[in-house]
């Protein structure tokens, strides 16, 4: 986990951000919110580095795509994202074979659910 206090100095998040404590953040896509880490070398996994991004959504609408955590720069080895497709189904992708990854189960509306993405082995899996 990246501890937000400790990255305190390279933590932006939008002007009405609220809720930011530990190595956690509330944010709303209603008033456009989002958190920027900007160059911590602790979001960088070089190569087949392994690693897992975890987060709890509660989708309101699946109108568009929502990015939920990226560090994507198109065909830069090494970077990924997470984010929720049109049709509710969670997809990761990162830029190293196997390339991108699509849960099969679709997200319910205003529910809560955890979900990961998982690199390791060569392997991308998404739960």
């Amino acid at each position: 986990l990246v501890n937000l206090e400790s990255e305190a100095s390279m933590v932006f998040a939008s002007s009405n951000a609220k809720g930011m404590r530990g190595c956690s953040v509330k944010l709303s896509s209603k008033d456009k919110q989002y958190l920027e880490v900007y160059k911590s070398s602790d979001l960088q996994f070089p190569s087949v580095s392994p690693f897992t991004i975890e987060a709890w959504v509660k989708p309101r609408d699946f109108t568009g795509q929502h990015v939920l955590v990226s560090k994507y720069n198109r065909g830069k080895w090494g970077q990924y994202f997470l984010k929720l497709t049109q049709n509710g189904q969670v997809f990761f992708h990162r830029e190293v074979a196997p390339w991108g990854q699509k849960a099969e189960p679709t997200l319910p509306r205003d529910a809560f659910s955890h979900i990961a993405a998982v690199y390791a082995e060569g392997k991308a899996r998404v739960y």
